[in-house]
């Protein structure tokens, strides 16, 4: 058994990470909180099967030994420990990272429109002028297993799976979802004796040597934590679960020169397939007009909610789409940027089909004080993005020629 062990881990930042402090729009802050949060995710992920009582009891027992419960504030009752080490990071600002240049005229060009899109709630906005500013560089965060603990290494090995999930398919802060906040291990000091089987740096040159390494990291993950590969369960769970058939993963077929050329070009492709998209534009807009409730789903909200909408042929009204009872549903698509050892960068697209609203849960749209009420849609706006044409707008991955290579999990 383990009485001890700290272990420093070193990372950068992949992509900007927009984290608020007490004022969102304030200077951004990295907490421990933060981080936990997104390795209690992965960890839920890796270990998660279904719905049912037994399945979700056992998962919770997972998470609890290794993060503690999940009503903790703090570290108490927990077996990790994380704290902030040494950074050398610095702001930037929303207009740097998509390119804001001032024009003749008045105001300012962005030169990154994909990107801009991408990260479109870092922009100024009216009712609060000011920009996010992101925090870009390198960080330290001790991880501390506390002495005592029943089981311990095996409690180490779930921990560190959940990291290198985390620190390769996922993201950290706003926009995590859409390539904001990706982070990478540069070094973990010291080494754990089993680290060899998983390691945290990326060690791939090429898109090929990617796919692999992403292959045998899930596998290896699995196995280092102790938990074996699931099959499809009867239920669909309501949570992300790297289960074959609820999760897959995609390496796009071609290699970036930077993050921001990587993340632009998707964000570009991403905003065509999005925009005017009948009959959703329709059907919400006849909402809007007449006072009614929603004739059929809003198949966007496919890729998350909310959704806000504004009709300039409406003298500029506005509505926005959310669920009955909740405001937001993320997005069951993950865009993530990895820095490859060759310098170059890869994209990594990541698709959760967990259950995307609870049962008998409806679509609403909140247009002033009124609400209208929708069926959820199904996921097969989805996969017209990344597979098939659009008919629509010619915007998808399949109609730029975008090859997705899929990872076997």
């Amino acid at each position: 058994e383990i009485s001890m062990e700290t272990f420093r881990i070193t990372l950068e930042t992949v992509t900007p990470l927009f984290l608020g402090g007490a004022d969102a729009r304030g200077a951004p802050e990295l907490r421990p909180p933060a981080f936990r949060g997104a390795l209690r995710y992965w960890l839920r992920a890796l270990a998660g099967t279904s719905s049912d009582d037994k399945a979700l009891a056992n998962l919770r027992s997972v998470e609890s030994k290794v993060f503690g419960s999940a009503s903790d504030r703090d570290s108490t009752g927990s077996a990790i420990t994380l704290r902030k080490g040494a950074e050398n990071l610095s702001p930037i600002s929303y207009s740097t990272v998509v390119g804001a240049i001032p024009k003749p005229e008045g105001g300012t060009k962005i030169t990154r429109q994909g990107l801009s899109y991408l990260l479109f709630a870092a922009r100024p906005t009216k009712k609060d002028d000011r920009e996010r500013n992101a925090l870009q560089g390198t960080f330290d965060i001790i991880l501390q297993l506390r002495g005592g603990i029943f089981n311990s290494e095996l409690i180490l090995r779930q921990a560190y799976a959940a990291l290198w999930l985390f620190t390769h398919l996922g993201g950290l802060g706003s926009r995590a979802k859409r390539g904001g906040g990706n982070l990478q291990v540069t070094k973990i000091d010291p080494v754990p004796d089993f680290a060899n089987d998983l390691p945290l740096p990326i060690q791939a040159d090429s898109i090929q040597q990617l796919i692999r390494e992403l292959k045998m990291g899930v596998a290896a993950a699995r196995s280092l934590a102790g938990l074996p590969r699931q099959n499809m369960p009867e239920k669909i769970p309501d949570f992300d679960a790297l289960i074959p058939g609820l999760c897959k993963i995609w390496v796009v077929d071609e290699e970036f020169e930077s993050w921001t050329e990587a993340l632009n070009k998707l964000g570009l492709i991403y905003q065509g397939f999005r925009k005017w998209r009948q009959p959703d534009y329709d059907t919400v807009k006849d909402a809007m007009q007449h006072e009614v409730n929603l004739s059929q789903p809003v198949q966007k909200a496919a890729f998350g909610l909310p959704v806000p909408y504004l009709y300039r042929s409406l003298n500029g009204d506005q509505s926005t789409l959310q669920t009955q009872d909740y405001d937001r549903r993320s997005s069951p698509l993950t865009f993530r940027v990895l820095k490859l050892t060759n310098q170059k960068y890869a994209l990594v697209i990541v698709w959760f089909k967990s259950e995307f609203l609870p049962d008998k849960q409806k679509l609403k749209l909140v247009h002033h004080n009124a609400e209208r009420i929708g069926d959820a849609p199904d996921d097969s706006l989805v996969t017209n993005f990344l597979f098939q044409p659009d008919l629509e707008n010619g915007s998808s991955l399949f109609d730029k020629k975008w090859n997705l290579i899929e990872v076997t999990i």
